[in-house]
């Protein structure tokens, strides 16, 4: 009996150690694991400043990408510009040159409605002239066909009478 007793006191104290071990080693694993809950924080913390450095860095990145392809645009957009200002000039050269031969045929159409004026003048006077020889010709015509109609009247009568005298005759 003193057996079993020493082995279940030896137990007991084992039990009593491996206890005060668990407890030892649960106090253990919570200062453990608070040490790793404060390095897992700050693991976390490192991930995210990292996290916001390299999203700042690829912005800046980026940016610096931006600025290349604005400072490439505006060298395209300066030559651009420098390359319409030319075409601008050699436009208004062009327009002014236009302007110059628009006066000119401004000019040209002020003479030429002239001599369609003086045309017209000359065409109604023409015409007016027509009308007085085509009056005189009508005129001469009617007077042609009275004289006409009167010769023939006295031809007729002059036949009238040659035919009344030959038959006078030709009673006699």
């Amino acid at each position: 009996f003193t057996k079993i007793t020493k082995a279940v006191n030896g137990m007991e104290r084992e039990m009593v150690v491996l206890r005060k071990a668990k407890k030892e080693s649960d106090d253990e694993c919570k200062k453990v694991n608070r040490y790793l809950g404060i390095r897992e924080k700050e693991v976390n913390v490192l991930v995210a400043r990292c996290a916001a450095q390299e999203e700042k860095l690829n912005e800046v990145k980026g940016a610096r990408a931006l600025e290349k392809e604005l400072k490439e645009l505006k060298k395209i957009k300066d030559k651009q510009m420098e390359d319409h200002g030319k075409e601008i000039k050699g436009l208004m050269g062009d327009l002014q040159l236009v302007g110059n031969q628009k006066q000119a045929l401004q000019s040209e159409i002020k003479a030429i409605q002239q001599n369609v004026l003086t045309m017209q003048e000359e065409l109604d006077r023409s015409k007016a002239e027509i009308r007085e020889k085509q009056d005189k010709i009508t005129n001469l015509y009617d007077e042609l066909k009275d004289l006409h109609e009167s010769k023939e009247k006295e031809a007729t009568e002059s036949i009238a009478m040659r035919k009344n005298l030959q038959d006078i005759k030709s009673e006699v």
